[in-house]
Formats: C-alpha cells, structure tokens, sequence
C-alpha cells in the first residue's frame, strides 16, 4: 500500500478558515483562469482543507450530499467528474445504455468499463442528463473524461471527426446549462479544432511523461487554466520549473492513479 504523504508547502487550513487572498482571487478573475490551482480528488471521503481555487471531485458520488453545497460556500469553484466516452458497470445509469448497440471494447486496465459509441444518440441522451445532473447538484464546470477514445482500440470504428463532434456537443451543452467545461487529455485537437476558443480550461494527465505539455499553450495564452497531473516524480525540478514559467498548475498524484487524497503533492 502506498503510504500517506502529504506536501507541507501547500498552505493547509481549516476547512473554516478560508483565506481573504483566495476569496479576492475568485472575485476578481475569470472562472478557471490561468494561474488558478486545482485539488482533485474522484476517490474516498474529500479532503477538504487545501487553500486551492477548484475542487475536482466525482458528481456521482457527492451530487446528494451536502459536499459541493459546503465548498461553494466557502469560496470554492466545484468541477465535477464523468467519464463521457465510457460505460462504468457500477453507475445508476448503466441500465441506460444499449449494450448491444452503444457498448464497444473493454477499456484496457480499468475493469467494468467499456468504449461507448459517442455517435450513438442514446449515449448523448445519457450524457445530456449527466451534465443536467452537474447543473442541478451546483457544479461550476464538468470534467467529462475519456473524450479521447477514438485513439484507442475502441471496437467502434471511431474518427478523429467523430471525437471533434463528439466535444462539440458536450462543450455546446454544459455551456447551455451555465456550466464551464474542461478538455480533457485531447491534446492532438486542440489546434486543429480550435478547442482553446471551445472550452472554459485544461485538464491534462502525465503530458509532461510524453513531452506534449506545450501543446497545451493555446489556453495559456487565451488567459485559461491548465492543470496537469502527474503521477511519477521523475525530473520534479525542472518540470516544475518549467510550469511556473508557462503558467500551469502542475501537481503530483499517487502512482497508483487512485486519486483518493492519500498523495497530493505540488510544486
């Protein structure tokens, strides 16, 4: 099991005790601009006393308790997570889906998921109440993930005009219900769509491993956030020194991809 750690040159408070800076920060700036810092955590009760501007947490699990009701009050911007590009055998929708006609292959290493057909409009249909479900629990953004499975050995014979398609109506519909959006991974789009115009920030996974983090500029430079998890340590220096210098919000996570509070470490 890997052991608990926790990074001291984070400023950690009572949850009760939020920091005039931060309140003045989420005043006065763009929702999820650059320079504004994450905490996210999709596994176990949510550690709640980081002095960070966004909590990334799973709509699931907290949308019916009193979680995004209590970060909200305590100036926090709330991001909430589903996967948009794959079925889960332990979600209350599964019985949603059309196995024989929305499902494709299993996802390699993740156990009770599954590609989903995202030309399929039974699946948008499942993924527009996702995201009306986002809107009604009071997320500000949605994270919706696996919107890059046309990469994969999906079993659907999907495009890269697919996938584009396919962020369009997820960007068009969160915004149309006053929720901001997150690209997530995606990076090989992002120019060619135009996906830094399209959606609100970034949220990108181990870029830094496949040295394609500055594919992720175009947000920067629109004046939005890009957050970048990393679950390996190697070459912490000089990576974080070059996310200081780019503007990113680089953090380090367990290698075990859990994301359940026990590692969160930054620059």
């Amino acid at each position: 099991m890997v052991g608990v750690l926790w990074c001291l040159s984070v400023s950690t408070l009572s949850f009760a005790d939020t920091s005039t800076s931060n309140q003045k920060t989420l005043k006065n700036s763009p929702l999820f601009a650059s320079g504004s810092t994450l905490y996210w955590q999709l596994q176990g009760a949510i550690s709640k006393h980081y002095d960070v501007d966004v909590y990334g947490i799973d709509l699931e699990d907290n949308e019916t308790n009193d979680l995004i009701t209590s970060l909200k009050k305590h100036n926090k911007l709330v991001l909430c997570y589903f996967s948009a590009g794959s079925y889960e055998d332990w979600r209350s929708d599964k019985n949603e889906f059309d196995k024989l006609n929305d499902l494709g292959n299993p996802l390699n290493g993740w156990p009770g998921e599954y590609h989903v057909n995202i030309r399929s409009p039974n699946v948008r249909r499942i993924m527009k109440a996702r995201i009306d479900r986002a809107a009604a629990a009071g997320c500000d953004a949605v994270e919706p993930d696996n919107t890059d499975t046309y990469q994969a050995n999906n079993g659907l014979a999907l495009t890269e005009k697919d996938q584009a398609d396919y962020l369009r109506f997820l960007a068009h519909y969160a915004h149309s219900n006053g929720l901001k959006i997150a690209l997530k991974n995606t990076i090989e789009l992002i120019d060619s769509e135009n996906f830094a115009e399209l959606f609100d920030f970034a949220l990108n996974e181990s870029c830094y491993a496949y040295d394609e983090c500055d594919q992720l500029l175009p947000f920067i430079h629109a004046g939005k956030a890009v957050y970048i998890a990393m679950y390996e340590k190697n070459n912490k220096k000089s990576r974080c020194a070059d996310a200081i210098e780019k503007g990113f919000n680089l953090v380090f996570y367990g290698s075990d991809y859990a994301l359940d509070g026990r590692v969160y470490e930054t620059c």
